[in-house]
Protein backbone atom coordinates (compact mmCIF):
# COMPACT_ATOMS: atom_id res chain seq x y z
CA UNK A 1 0.00 0.00 0.00
CA UNK A 2 1.26 3.56 -0.50
CA UNK A 3 2.22 6.15 2.06
CA UNK A 4 -0.88 8.18 1.19
CA UNK A 5 -3.94 5.72 1.14
CA UNK A 6 -5.94 5.14 4.05
CA UNK A 7 -6.03 1.20 5.55
CA UNK A 8 -9.50 0.13 4.24
CA UNK A 9 -8.43 0.76 0.61
CA UNK A 10 -5.98 -2.33 1.01
CA UNK A 11 -6.98 -6.04 0.26
CA UNK A 12 -5.70 -6.76 3.87
CA UNK A 13 -8.22 -4.46 5.27
CA UNK A 14 -11.15 -7.83 3.71
CA UNK A 15 -8.96 -10.14 5.85
CA UNK A 16 -9.00 -8.37 8.67
CA UNK A 17 -12.58 -7.95 8.84
CA UNK A 18 -13.01 -11.75 8.25
CA UNK A 19 -10.92 -12.37 10.71
CA UNK A 20 -12.86 -10.13 13.16
CA UNK A 21 -16.13 -11.79 12.34
CA UNK A 22 -14.56 -14.70 13.46
CA UNK A 23 -14.44 -13.80 16.80
CA UNK A 24 -17.63 -12.51 17.35
CA UNK A 25 -18.51 -15.48 19.52
CA UNK A 26 -15.47 -16.07 21.44
CA UNK A 27 -14.88 -14.81 24.41
CA UNK A 28 -12.10 -13.47 25.98
CA UNK A 29 -11.66 -15.54 28.76
CA UNK A 30 -11.83 -18.74 26.32
CA UNK A 31 -8.25 -17.70 24.83
CA UNK A 32 -7.27 -18.28 28.24
CA UNK A 33 -8.27 -22.00 28.05
CA UNK A 34 -6.94 -22.33 24.88
CA UNK A 35 -3.51 -20.58 25.73
CA UNK A 36 -2.47 -21.43 29.19
CA UNK A 37 0.78 -19.10 28.84
CA UNK A 38 -1.57 -16.07 27.31
CA UNK A 39 -0.78 -13.88 29.70
CA UNK A 40 3.08 -14.23 29.46
CA UNK A 41 2.37 -14.59 25.66
CA UNK A 42 0.24 -11.13 25.74
CA UNK A 43 2.67 -9.05 27.70
CA UNK A 44 5.55 -6.90 26.49
CA UNK A 45 7.77 -5.71 28.63
CA UNK A 46 11.13 -2.72 28.92
CA UNK A 47 12.58 -1.42 31.96
CA UNK A 48 10.25 -0.07 34.32
CA UNK A 49 7.00 -0.62 32.21
CA UNK A 50 5.30 -3.20 31.07
CA UNK A 51 1.78 -3.70 28.97
CA UNK A 52 -0.61 -6.77 29.60
CA UNK A 53 -3.15 -6.92 26.60
CA UNK A 54 -4.30 -10.34 27.22
CA UNK A 55 -7.75 -9.46 28.45
CA UNK A 56 -8.92 -8.68 24.38
CA UNK A 57 -10.79 -10.30 22.55
CA UNK A 58 -7.65 -11.26 19.94
CA UNK A 59 -5.19 -14.18 18.81
CA UNK A 60 -2.00 -14.50 17.64
CA UNK A 61 -3.77 -14.06 14.20
CA UNK A 62 -4.71 -10.85 14.90
CA UNK A 63 -1.46 -9.61 16.15
CA UNK A 64 -0.08 -11.41 12.88
CA UNK A 65 -2.76 -9.30 10.88
CA UNK A 66 -1.96 -5.77 12.72
CA UNK A 67 1.84 -6.04 12.08
CA UNK A 68 0.88 -6.77 8.05
CA UNK A 69 -1.08 -3.99 8.20
CA UNK A 70 1.20 -1.46 10.11
CA UNK A 71 3.78 -2.43 7.59
CA UNK A 72 1.10 -2.54 4.38
CA UNK A 73 0.89 1.47 6.16
CA UNK A 74 4.39 2.10 5.76
CA UNK A 75 5.05 2.77 9.80
CA UNK A 76 8.60 2.10 9.41
CA UNK A 77 8.88 4.53 7.07
CA UNK A 78 7.04 7.38 8.40
CA UNK A 79 8.37 6.57 12.40
CA UNK A 80 12.03 7.19 10.37
CA UNK A 81 10.52 10.67 8.93
CA UNK A 82 9.78 11.48 12.31
CA UNK A 83 12.77 10.93 13.61
CA UNK A 84 14.69 12.47 10.53
CA UNK A 85 12.93 15.40 10.73
CA UNK A 86 10.90 15.49 7.70
CA UNK A 87 7.77 17.94 6.96
CA UNK A 88 5.32 15.29 8.17
CA UNK A 89 3.16 18.12 9.60
CA UNK A 90 2.06 19.21 6.21
CA UNK A 91 -0.53 21.43 7.02
CA UNK A 92 1.76 23.83 8.75
CA UNK A 93 4.59 23.09 6.83
CA UNK A 94 7.25 21.81 9.79
CA UNK A 95 8.80 18.98 11.19
CA UNK A 96 7.64 17.31 14.79
CA UNK A 97 10.72 17.23 16.85
CA UNK A 98 9.42 16.86 20.04
CA UNK A 99 11.72 13.94 20.37
CA UNK A 100 15.00 15.97 19.90
CA UNK A 101 13.63 17.96 23.11
CA UNK A 102 15.05 14.44 24.66
CA UNK A 103 18.27 14.15 22.65
CA UNK A 104 16.52 11.67 19.98
CA UNK A 105 17.74 13.18 16.60
CA UNK A 106 20.74 13.14 14.19
CA UNK A 107 23.61 14.72 15.46
CA UNK A 108 23.50 16.90 12.03
CA UNK A 109 19.90 17.82 11.87
CA UNK A 110 19.17 21.70 10.77
CA UNK A 111 16.23 23.44 10.65
CA UNK A 112 16.17 27.18 9.26
CA UNK A 113 19.67 27.28 9.38
CA UNK A 114 19.95 25.76 12.93
CA UNK A 115 21.41 22.61 14.64
CA UNK A 116 18.29 21.27 16.34
CA UNK A 117 20.58 19.55 18.84
CA UNK A 118 22.37 22.77 19.52
CA UNK A 119 19.59 24.62 20.27
CA UNK A 120 17.68 22.10 21.96
CA UNK A 121 21.20 21.73 24.26
CA UNK A 122 21.48 25.42 24.90
CA UNK A 123 18.04 25.70 25.83
CA UNK A 124 18.70 23.35 28.70
CA UNK A 125 21.57 25.01 29.88
CA UNK A 126 19.61 28.14 30.08
CA UNK A 127 17.05 26.13 32.10
CA UNK A 128 19.39 24.72 34.52
CA UNK A 129 21.23 27.95 34.84
CA UNK A 130 18.16 29.48 35.80
CA UNK A 131 16.93 26.71 38.49
CA UNK A 132 20.42 27.33 39.63
CA UNK A 133 20.03 30.81 40.08
CA UNK A 134 16.20 30.36 41.49
CA UNK A 135 18.06 28.16 44.38
CA UNK A 136 20.57 30.08 45.09
CA UNK A 137 18.42 33.54 45.70
CA UNK A 138 15.82 31.86 46.76
CA UNK A 139 13.76 35.28 45.79
CA UNK A 140 10.46 33.13 44.90
CA UNK A 141 8.71 31.07 47.06
CA UNK A 142 5.82 30.92 44.95
CA UNK A 143 5.18 29.55 40.85
CA UNK A 144 2.50 30.89 38.95
CA UNK A 145 2.20 28.82 35.71
CA UNK A 146 0.37 30.85 32.68
CA UNK A 147 -0.60 28.78 29.86
CA UNK A 148 -3.34 26.57 28.25
CA UNK A 149 -3.76 23.41 26.49
CA UNK A 150 -0.34 21.44 25.99
CA UNK A 151 1.40 24.53 27.32
CA UNK A 152 -0.68 23.51 30.78
CA UNK A 153 -1.41 20.17 31.12
CA UNK A 154 1.54 18.25 30.30
CA UNK A 155 3.91 20.45 33.29
CA UNK A 156 0.85 20.25 35.63
CA UNK A 157 0.50 16.76 35.24
CA UNK A 158 4.13 15.97 35.69
CA UNK A 159 4.45 18.20 39.11
CA UNK A 160 1.01 16.92 40.32
CA UNK A 161 2.42 13.29 40.09
CA UNK A 162 6.02 13.50 41.02
CA UNK A 163 5.19 16.14 44.01
CA UNK A 164 6.84 13.98 46.88
CA UNK A 165 10.41 15.00 45.17
CA UNK A 166 9.35 18.61 45.59
CA UNK A 167 11.61 21.18 47.30
CA UNK A 168 10.67 22.11 50.37
CA UNK A 169 9.28 25.35 50.96
CA UNK A 170 8.08 25.92 46.88
CA UNK A 171 4.42 26.17 46.17
CA UNK A 172 3.44 26.00 42.15
CA UNK A 173 0.31 26.76 41.07
CA UNK A 174 -1.01 26.67 37.09
CA UNK A 175 -3.17 29.40 35.65
CA UNK A 176 -4.68 28.32 32.39
CA UNK A 177 -9.06 29.25 32.21
CA UNK A 178 -9.88 32.86 31.48
CA UNK A 179 -12.29 32.45 33.77
CA UNK A 180 -11.73 35.41 36.48
CA UNK A 181 -12.81 33.28 39.79
CA UNK A 182 -10.03 30.81 38.71
CA UNK A 183 -7.81 33.91 38.35
CA UNK A 184 -8.74 34.74 41.47
CA UNK A 185 -8.76 31.64 43.35
CA UNK A 186 -4.96 30.85 41.90
CA UNK A 187 -3.63 33.94 42.94
CA UNK A 188 -5.30 34.05 46.46
CA UNK A 189 -3.25 34.07 49.25
CA UNK A 190 0.05 34.65 47.50
CA UNK A 191 2.94 36.93 48.39
CA UNK A 192 3.02 38.87 45.32
CA UNK A 193 7.26 39.71 46.23
CA UNK A 194 7.83 36.00 46.20
CA UNK A 195 5.60 35.21 43.44
CA UNK A 196 7.24 33.81 39.77
CA UNK A 197 4.82 34.28 36.76
CA UNK A 198 6.30 31.87 34.09
CA UNK A 199 3.80 33.09 30.87
CA UNK A 200 4.08 30.32 28.08
CA UNK A 201 2.51 31.03 24.53
CA UNK A 202 4.22 29.71 21.49
CA UNK A 203 2.84 33.12 19.76
CA UNK A 204 2.97 35.28 22.82
CA UNK A 205 -0.94 36.24 21.05
CA UNK A 206 -2.60 33.29 22.89
CA UNK A 207 -6.12 35.16 24.16
CA UNK A 208 -6.38 33.47 27.27
CA UNK A 209 -2.78 33.33 28.32
CA UNK A 210 -2.23 36.92 27.29
CA UNK A 211 -5.20 38.10 29.30
CA UNK A 212 -4.09 36.19 32.28
CA UNK A 213 -0.43 37.69 32.15
CA UNK A 214 -1.66 41.34 31.71
CA UNK A 215 -3.92 40.87 34.65
CA UNK A 216 -0.77 39.25 36.93
CA UNK A 217 1.17 41.99 35.87
CA UNK A 218 -1.72 44.08 36.99
CA UNK A 219 -2.16 42.26 40.13
CA UNK A 220 2.03 42.71 40.64
CA UNK A 221 1.76 46.44 40.45
CA UNK A 222 -0.95 46.53 42.78
CA UNK A 223 0.42 44.70 45.68
CA UNK A 224 4.41 44.64 45.44
CA UNK A 225 6.51 46.62 47.72
CA UNK A 226 8.41 48.15 45.26
CA UNK A 227 6.41 47.91 41.73
CA UNK A 228 9.89 49.20 40.34
CA UNK A 229 10.99 45.41 40.11
CA UNK A 230 7.44 44.29 38.71
CA UNK A 231 9.02 42.77 35.18
CA UNK A 232 11.91 40.22 37.03
CA UNK A 233 8.55 38.70 38.20
CA UNK A 234 8.24 37.19 34.78
CA UNK A 235 9.44 34.46 32.50
CA UNK A 236 8.70 33.76 28.97
CA UNK A 237 8.44 30.33 27.00
CA UNK A 238 7.83 31.81 23.21
CA UNK A 239 8.69 31.63 19.67
CA UNK A 240 7.82 35.47 20.11
CA UNK A 241 11.47 36.77 21.92
CA UNK A 242 10.64 40.34 20.50
CA UNK A 243 7.20 40.24 21.84
CA UNK A 244 8.37 39.26 25.47
CA UNK A 245 10.57 41.65 25.18
CA UNK A 246 8.42 44.46 24.83
CA UNK A 247 6.02 42.75 27.35
CA UNK A 248 8.89 43.90 29.75
CA UNK A 249 10.11 40.74 30.31
CA UNK A 250 14.05 40.60 30.37
CA UNK A 251 15.68 38.87 27.47
CA UNK A 252 17.72 36.21 30.05
CA UNK A 253 14.29 35.50 31.36
CA UNK A 254 12.71 34.55 27.36
CA UNK A 255 13.59 30.74 26.58
CA UNK A 256 12.57 30.06 23.07
CA UNK A 257 10.09 27.42 22.33
CA UNK A 258 10.63 26.05 18.65
CA UNK A 259 7.89 26.32 15.80
CA UNK A 260 8.66 22.44 15.52
CA UNK A 261 7.35 21.25 18.85
CA UNK A 262 3.08 21.26 18.96
CA UNK A 263 1.72 22.22 22.31
CA UNK A 264 0.90 18.68 23.26
CA UNK A 265 4.25 17.54 23.19
CA UNK A 266 6.24 20.38 24.41
CA UNK A 267 6.69 19.49 27.92
CA UNK A 268 10.18 18.23 27.05
CA UNK A 269 10.90 21.70 26.13
CA UNK A 270 11.34 24.84 28.06
CA UNK A 271 7.51 24.54 28.84
CA UNK A 272 9.20 21.98 31.49
CA UNK A 273 10.27 25.39 33.41
CA UNK A 274 8.32 25.07 35.69
CA UNK A 275 9.14 21.30 36.50
CA UNK A 276 12.96 22.04 37.15
CA UNK A 277 11.92 25.04 39.08
CA UNK A 278 9.49 22.79 41.53
CA UNK A 279 11.37 19.58 41.51
CA UNK A 280 14.73 20.30 40.45
CA UNK A 281 16.49 20.47 37.15
CA UNK A 282 17.97 16.86 37.92
CA UNK A 283 14.73 15.44 38.21
CA UNK A 284 13.79 17.39 35.11
CA UNK A 285 17.12 15.72 33.03
CA UNK A 286 15.49 12.00 34.51
CA UNK A 287 12.37 12.84 32.89
CA UNK A 288 13.60 13.37 29.96
CA UNK A 289 15.97 10.61 30.11
CA UNK A 290 13.07 8.26 30.70
CA UNK A 291 11.41 9.02 27.52
CA UNK A 292 14.36 9.20 25.94
CA UNK A 293 14.54 5.56 26.99
CA UNK A 294 11.04 4.65 25.38
CA UNK A 295 12.11 6.72 22.30
CA UNK A 296 14.90 4.30 21.29
CA UNK A 297 12.37 1.37 22.33
CA UNK A 298 9.90 2.28 19.48
CA UNK A 299 12.98 3.65 17.20
CA UNK A 300 14.73 0.16 17.47
CA UNK A 301 12.50 -2.67 18.49
CA UNK A 302 10.78 -4.73 16.04
CA UNK A 303 7.27 -3.99 15.54
CA UNK A 304 6.16 -7.21 16.73
CA UNK A 305 8.19 -6.61 20.45
CA UNK A 306 7.14 -2.85 20.69
CA UNK A 307 5.29 -1.57 23.01
CA UNK A 308 3.64 1.66 21.61
CA UNK A 309 3.44 0.30 18.32
CA UNK A 310 1.06 -2.61 19.95
CA UNK A 311 -0.81 -0.14 21.84
CA UNK A 312 -1.76 1.76 18.95
CA UNK A 313 -2.71 -1.24 16.76
CA UNK A 314 -4.92 -2.96 19.20
CA UNK A 315 -6.24 0.72 19.44
CA UNK A 316 -6.98 0.56 15.64
CA UNK A 317 -8.16 -2.79 16.10
CA UNK A 318 -11.42 -2.13 19.05
CA UNK A 319 -11.71 1.16 17.00
CA UNK A 320 -11.81 0.28 13.42
CA UNK A 321 -12.92 -3.39 13.23
CA UNK A 322 -15.16 -3.92 16.29
CA UNK A 323 -16.34 -0.15 16.40
CA UNK A 324 -15.40 0.90 19.61
CA UNK A 325 -16.13 4.63 19.64
CA UNK A 326 -15.39 5.19 23.84
CA UNK A 327 -12.16 4.32 25.41
CA UNK A 328 -11.96 4.68 29.20
CA UNK A 329 -7.71 5.53 30.75
CA UNK A 330 -8.20 4.74 34.66
CA UNK A 331 -4.70 5.87 36.75
CA UNK A 332 -4.94 2.88 39.89
CA UNK A 333 -2.52 6.23 41.25
CA UNK A 334 -3.83 9.52 42.41
CA UNK A 335 -0.99 11.03 41.53
CA UNK A 336 -1.84 10.37 38.05
CA UNK A 337 -5.28 11.50 38.15
CA UNK A 338 -4.42 14.10 35.13
CA UNK A 339 -3.45 10.88 33.01
CA UNK A 340 -6.87 10.51 31.83
CA UNK A 341 -6.68 14.34 30.40
CA UNK A 342 -3.58 14.00 29.76
CA UNK A 343 -4.63 11.28 26.95
CA UNK A 344 -7.85 12.62 26.10
CA UNK A 345 -6.21 15.46 24.35
CA UNK A 346 -3.07 14.18 23.14
CA UNK A 347 -5.42 11.32 21.14
CA UNK A 348 -8.52 13.65 20.58
CA UNK A 349 -6.41 16.63 19.38
CA UNK A 350 -4.29 14.59 17.22
CA UNK A 351 -6.06 12.22 15.20
CA UNK A 352 -9.65 13.38 15.94
CA UNK A 353 -9.88 14.54 12.23
CA UNK A 354 -11.78 13.58 8.99
CA UNK A 355 -9.54 13.93 6.58
CA UNK A 356 -6.32 12.24 5.29
CA UNK A 357 -3.01 13.60 5.17
CA UNK A 358 -3.73 14.43 1.50
CA UNK A 359 -7.33 16.28 2.45
CA UNK A 360 -9.77 13.82 1.55
CA UNK A 361 -12.15 12.41 3.51
CA UNK A 362 -11.83 9.48 6.43
CA UNK A 363 -13.28 6.09 5.03
CA UNK A 364 -12.98 4.83 8.35
CA UNK A 365 -13.13 6.59 11.63
CA UNK A 366 -10.46 7.94 13.68
CA UNK A 367 -10.22 9.08 17.57
CA UNK A 368 -12.37 7.58 19.96
CA UNK A 369 -13.76 9.71 22.74
CA UNK A 370 -11.77 9.34 25.73
CA UNK A 371 -12.39 9.75 29.18
CA UNK A 372 -10.93 8.61 32.73
CA UNK A 373 -10.51 9.19 36.27
CA UNK A 374 -8.68 7.78 39.11
CA UNK A 375 -9.38 4.20 40.55
CA UNK A 376 -10.95 3.31 42.76
CA UNK A 377 -13.14 6.15 42.82
CA UNK A 378 -14.16 5.89 39.21
CA UNK A 379 -15.57 3.00 40.15
CA UNK A 380 -18.18 4.70 42.15
CA UNK A 381 -18.94 6.51 39.37
CA UNK A 382 -19.02 5.40 35.88
CA UNK A 383 -17.95 1.94 36.20
CA UNK A 384 -21.71 0.77 36.05
CA UNK A 385 -21.64 1.70 32.75
CA UNK A 386 -18.58 0.00 32.03
CA UNK A 387 -19.44 -3.35 33.14
CA UNK A 388 -23.64 -3.26 32.28
CA UNK A 389 -24.35 -0.38 30.21
CA UNK A 390 -25.83 -1.06 26.39
CA UNK A 391 -21.81 0.14 24.74
CA UNK A 392 -18.91 -2.15 25.09
CA UNK A 393 -15.70 0.37 25.92
CA UNK A 394 -12.48 -0.73 26.36
CA UNK A 395 -10.83 0.23 29.19
CA UNK A 396 -7.22 0.97 29.61
CA UNK A 397 -5.74 0.61 33.29
CA UNK A 398 -2.50 2.22 34.70
CA UNK A 399 -0.88 0.91 37.83
CA UNK A 400 2.23 1.18 39.90
CA UNK A 401 3.65 -1.54 41.38
CA UNK A 402 5.25 0.20 44.27
CA UNK A 403 3.85 2.82 45.93
CA UNK A 404 5.69 6.16 46.95
CA UNK A 405 3.98 5.87 50.52
CA UNK A 406 3.30 2.94 52.66
CA UNK A 407 -0.01 3.31 54.89
CA UNK A 408 -1.42 -0.19 56.12
CA UNK A 409 -2.36 -2.13 53.54
CA UNK A 410 -4.07 0.49 51.45
CA UNK A 411 -1.77 -0.40 48.41
CA UNK A 412 -2.23 -4.21 48.42
CA UNK A 413 -5.74 -3.95 48.60
CA UNK A 414 -5.55 -0.72 45.39
CA UNK A 415 -3.91 -3.47 43.23
CA UNK A 416 -6.71 -5.68 44.28
CA UNK A 417 -9.09 -3.45 42.32
CA UNK A 418 -6.60 -3.27 39.79
CA UNK A 419 -6.67 -7.00 38.92
CA UNK A 420 -10.51 -7.72 40.58
CA UNK A 421 -12.04 -4.97 37.85
CA UNK A 422 -9.64 -6.66 34.92
CA UNK A 423 -11.54 -10.47 35.38
CA UNK A 424 -14.76 -8.92 36.09
CA UNK A 425 -14.61 -6.92 32.60
CA UNK A 426 -13.57 -9.93 31.25
CA UNK A 427 -15.53 -12.93 33.17
CA UNK A 428 -18.94 -11.20 33.72
CA UNK A 429 -21.04 -13.01 35.82
CA UNK A 430 -24.33 -14.91 34.57
CA UNK A 431 -27.56 -14.51 36.08
CA UNK A 432 -30.52 -15.17 34.74
CA UNK A 433 -32.81 -14.79 37.43
CA UNK A 434 -31.93 -11.40 37.98
CA UNK A 435 -31.48 -9.57 34.75
CA UNK A 436 -30.57 -6.61 36.72
CA UNK A 437 -27.49 -8.33 38.83
CA UNK A 438 -25.94 -9.72 35.45
CA UNK A 439 -22.79 -9.00 33.96
CA UNK A 440 -22.14 -9.81 30.29
CA UNK A 441 -18.33 -9.78 30.40
CA UNK A 442 -16.68 -10.51 27.43
CA UNK A 443 -15.33 -6.58 27.52
CA UNK A 444 -11.81 -5.58 26.83
CA UNK A 445 -8.73 -3.96 28.80
CA UNK A 446 -5.46 -3.62 28.66
CA UNK A 447 -2.88 -2.70 31.96
CA UNK A 448 0.53 -0.84 31.76
CA UNK A 449 2.46 -1.50 35.15
CA UNK A 450 4.90 0.95 36.18
CA UNK A 451 7.07 -0.43 38.58
CA UNK A 452 7.50 2.83 40.62
CA UNK A 453 6.62 5.99 39.77
CA UNK A 454 9.73 7.97 39.26
CA UNK A 455 11.04 11.20 37.10
CA UNK A 456 12.38 8.41 34.78
CA UNK A 457 9.43 6.07 35.00
CA UNK A 458 7.43 9.00 34.10
CA UNK A 459 8.77 10.09 31.31
CA UNK A 460 8.67 6.18 30.00
CA UNK A 461 4.43 6.78 30.38
CA UNK A 462 4.19 10.03 28.70
CA UNK A 463 6.36 9.39 25.58
CA UNK A 464 4.76 5.71 25.19
CA UNK A 465 1.19 7.49 24.64
CA UNK A 466 2.55 9.75 22.12
CA UNK A 467 4.50 7.36 20.37
CA UNK A 468 0.67 5.31 20.84
CA UNK A 469 -1.07 8.57 18.95
CA UNK A 470 1.78 8.81 16.29
CA UNK A 471 1.24 5.17 15.57
CA UNK A 472 -2.43 5.35 14.71
CA UNK A 473 -2.21 8.51 13.17
CA UNK A 474 -0.14 6.77 10.76
CA UNK A 475 -2.19 3.96 10.23
CA UNK A 476 -4.72 6.30 9.49
CA UNK A 477 -2.99 8.39 7.27
CA UNK A 478 -3.68 11.62 8.98
CA UNK A 479 -1.85 14.53 10.03
CA UNK A 480 -1.47 13.91 13.94
CA UNK A 481 0.15 17.81 14.18
CA UNK A 482 -2.04 20.18 13.48
CA UNK A 483 -5.43 21.07 15.36
CA UNK A 484 -7.25 23.62 13.15
CA UNK A 485 -10.57 22.43 14.83
CA UNK A 486 -9.66 24.75 17.56
CA UNK A 487 -9.69 27.73 15.06
CA UNK A 488 -13.31 28.50 14.00
CA UNK A 489 -15.21 28.56 17.81
CA UNK A 490 -12.05 31.12 18.86
CA UNK A 491 -12.22 33.24 15.38
CA UNK A 492 -16.45 33.59 16.66
CA UNK A 493 -15.81 33.93 19.96
CA UNK A 494 -13.12 37.21 19.31
CA UNK A 495 -16.65 38.33 16.91
CA UNK A 496 -18.75 38.16 19.92
CA UNK A 497 -16.64 39.65 22.24
CA UNK A 498 -16.74 43.14 20.05
CA UNK A 499 -20.56 42.77 20.29
CA UNK A 500 -20.76 42.50 24.07
CA UNK A 501 -17.87 45.51 24.27
CA UNK A 502 -19.78 47.49 22.26
CA UNK A 503 -23.04 46.93 24.28
CA UNK A 504 -21.24 48.16 27.28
Amino acid sequence: MSNNLQPTTGSLWSELEEHQASLRDVTIKSHFKSDLARASNFKLSHNDISFDFSKNNMNERTIELLLKLARDCALEDKRDRLYNGATINTTEGRAALHMALRGTCPDHLDIDGKNVKDSVDQTLEQIKAFAEKFDREQRFDHIVHIGIGGSDLGPKLVCSALRHLSKPGVDIRFLSNIDPDHFHDTLDGLNADKTLFIVVSKSFSTQETMTNAHSARDWLVSHLTDPEYVNSHFCAVTSKFDDALSFGIPDDNIFDLPDWVGGRFSLWSAVGLPIALYLGYDHFKALLSGAHDIDQHFLNTPLESNIPVLMGLISIWHRNLWNYNIHCVLPYSERLKLMAQYVQQLDMESNGKSVDAQGAPLIQPSAPAIFGASGTGAQHTFFQMLHQGSDIIPCEFIAVKTPVHRVGDHHEKLISNVLGQTKALMDGYKNTEQPHKNFEGNRPSNTVWLRELTPFSLGMLLSLYEHRAFVQGAIWNINSFDQYGVELGKNLALKALERLQNLK
